[in-house]
């Protein structure tokens, strides 16, 4: 699998979504990967926290998930 985003499809469009939503607010900062034709897009924006003075987060920022399994696991056997 690419693991390298050159030569790949324009994912112009998912950056442009993650950082529109840290402009306007929804979370501080997102490190993220998406898969597509036996690749993968790695991407990063924003900070760790809202405050200007926080790390800038990269495509190896680790985030907490534990607050999330508990919705992801309830909404995936109530469906």
């Amino acid at each position: 699998m690419n693991r390298d985003n050159r030569g790949m499809a324009d994912f112009s469009h998912i950056d442009q979504l993650v950082t529109g939503a840290i402009a306007d607010g929804v979370f501080p900062g997102a490190a993220y990967a998406v898969g597509h034709n036996r690749s993968i897009y790695f991407g990063a924006a924003g900070r760790y926290m809202y405050c200007p003075d926080s790390p800038e987060t990269r495509i190896d920022t680790i985030w907490d998930m534990a607050s999330c399994s508990k919705v992801i696991g309830c909404t995936t056997a109530v469906e």
